[in-house]
């Protein structure tokens, strides 16, 4: 376990919800193309343009939780229980995952499986904390910042 400083974005298209499952037929006619060409890299066609968008790291829809977590969070969690700060910090227009990425789904739908990062991240510390043996004190401080329509909640 080392001490890795640097800010690292990452991008996850969350699986479509029961919703957007509904509402597909209206997409049919939706001409633009995402294609995932790496675990780095993507690009999307629309019409006769095409992007290409490079980030650490992409999770497709079909990425677990355990496996966003794994891959986002759990290093930032052994750091700071090492004795570093540490952020977490989601990012994007209003239907695109963060409260599914951070939390996990609806709680009618929640299962282990699809805890987000941050009741994994409760987890990680709090089982951390019961296993060590060194009769150490802890103190968990944790904020929550909401951002909406440019003012916090």
């Amino acid at each position: 376990m080392g001490v890795n400083v640097q800010v690292r974005v990452i991008c996850r298209f969350r699986p479509i919800n029961k919703r957007e499952r509904d509402e597909a037929a209206q997409m049919a006619n939706v001409d633009f193309k995402l294609t995932y060409e790496s675990p780095n890299d993507i690009v999307l066609v629309n019409g006769k343009q095409t992007h290409t968008f490079s980030f650490d790291r992409i999770f497709d829809s079909d990425a677990t939780q355990l496996e966003v977590y794994d891959t986002t969070a759990r290093p930032t969690i052994e750091d700071v229980m090492a004795g570093y700060n540490g952020t977490i910090f989601a990012y994007g227009q209003t239907g695109a995952g963060k409260t599914f990425t951070m939390f996990g789904p609806d709680p009618e739908y929640m299962t282990p499986e699809s805890r987000g990062i941050i009741p994994r991240v409760s987890a990680h510390i709090f089982n951390h904390i019961d296993n060590d043996n060194s009769g150490g004190e802890y103190a968990i401080t944790c904020s929550f910042v909401e951002i909406y329509k440019e003012a916090l909640r």
